[in-house]
């Protein structure tokens, strides 16, 4: 245990000086998202690439006169054959 929380302790303290909020989604919304992306920009990308955009969708952070850039991460790691909306 002691060893797990040394090594949390440098990352943390990064997320309190540099991190001004932290919003959370739905699953629903991630793949929304997901789909969305796939969509309209031709791009799979994995679960944890979507989350911005579905933090966008959802209306969870308020810059509604902001440039907001996303980055992406493709979906390297699906399975084809298992995409969560079918």
């Amino acid at each position: 245990m002691a060893s797990r929380l040394r090594w949390g302790k440098k990352p943390f303290a990064e997320i309190i000086r540099l991190v001004d909020d932290i919003v959370t989604v739905r699953e629903e919304s991630i793949v929304q998202a997901m789909r969305q992306i796939l969509e309209v920009m031709k791009l799979l990308v994995e679960p944890s690439g979507a989350v911005s955009y579905a933090a966008i969708v959802e209306g969870r952070l308020a810059a509604p006169d902001a440039n907001i850039g996303i980055v992406f991460k493709r979906g390297g790691n699906l399975d084809l054959n298992r995409l969560p909306w079918q």
